[in-house]
């Protein structure tokens, strides 16, 4: 990958994993949150405090709702705190579901909880990014939304009974994919976060500290010391030229380069791992089909395509 040209950083990464499905990715990140210390950011194009990072899941004293248990981190650890970046259009429209509202306004009143929404787009246009940086260490990174509708086992049955949004309705079948990611590579996301907040209005963050060193307890590891490029899409703005990397990236994966794509950003793994494919070949994620199972709706035409192909 060519810095500059087909992406925009190439940062290492001591630990790598791809994390198929909401279910798993919810459960993950609860337990990296749990471990920070200095800051968690969140960038979202949707985020819906009502839902439960694991439904059916009840453990003592720890709240359920995603809203509430933001706000029970930072007031269990006293150095640590929450930056949550989203989209504007899409975060309007969203205030008026449920409890949401008094949910934002309680993290309003916390000192140490900062919340803007993210207007530098060109008129009817989106931000699609989702990523998790924490403490500038691990970070999780592709086409999954902390919101509703997302949560889902990669079974994807039918009858699954926590398949259901805040409203208490169900929805269908949900398939989509995050990657995540330990070392200086966390930290650049870091920086990209950082940038991206400062550019929506927000006062200009303090560098992040990397360092530290924890990985989600019970999540596999698919790669050891590897090079990942960060590619990014961002529009022509007054302050900001045209980027197309992620499109470049594409391209370059299309010549055979074995990549992540996420959600208009692209992570390419740059190195050789022993779980490669004997081919070194690319392969697109379709969900398995079962008389028992409904095929899943895809995230999107332009999230998650393609991931390594992986043993076992």
């Amino acid at each position: 990958m060519q810095v500059g040209k087909e992406c925009w950083r190439v940062e290492r990464a001591e630990q790598m994993a791809v994390i198929v499905d909401a279910e798993k990715y919810f459960r993950t990140a609860r337990v990296a949150m749990m471990g920070a210390k200095r800051r968690i950011l969140l960038i979202g194009w949707d985020f819906d405090a009502r839902i439960e990072l694991e439904p059916g899941v009840d453990r003592p004293g720890e709240p359920k709702k995603l809203g509430d248990f933001m706000l029970w981190l930072v007031e269990r650890e006293p150095d640590l705190e929450v930056f949550v970046l989203r989209w504007d259009t899409g975060a309007i429209k969203s205030l008026f579901r449920g409890s949401t509202i008094f949910t934002m306004m309680k993290w309003m009143k916390h000192k140490r909880i900062h919340t803007k929404l993210d207007g530098h787009h060109p008129t009817a246009a989106s931000h699609h990014q989702k990523i998790v940086i924490i403490d500038d260490a691990l970070a999780f990174c592709g086409g999954i939304d902390m919101t509703g509708d997302r949560w889902d086992t990669r079974d994807h049955r039918d009858d699954d009974p926590h398949r259901i949004q805040p409203s208490g309705k169900p929805y269908k079948p949900w398939h989509d994919a995050i990657s995540a990611v330990q070392g200086p590579v966390a930290h650049a996301l870091g920086e990209l976060f950082r940038r991206r907040w400062h550019l929506a209005g927000g006062k200009k963050m303090a560098a992040g500290q990397p360092g530290g060193t924890f990985w989600p307890e019970g999540l596999e590891v698919d790669f050891h010391d590897v090079d990942v490029a960060i590619a990014r899409s961002e529009p022509e703005m007054s302050d900001q030229e045209p980027c197309t990397r992620a499109r470049r990236c594409s391209s370059a994966r299309s010549r055979g380069r074995r990549s992540i794509c996420t959600s208009r950003a692209s992570i390419s793994r740059r190195a050789r791992s022993p779980r490669r494919s004997p081919s070194g070949s690319t392969r697109r994620t379709v969900p398995r089909s079962s008389s028992s199972t409904r095929r899943p709706r895809k995230a999107g035409s332009s999230r998650s395509r393609w991931i390594p192909r992986a043993r076992g």
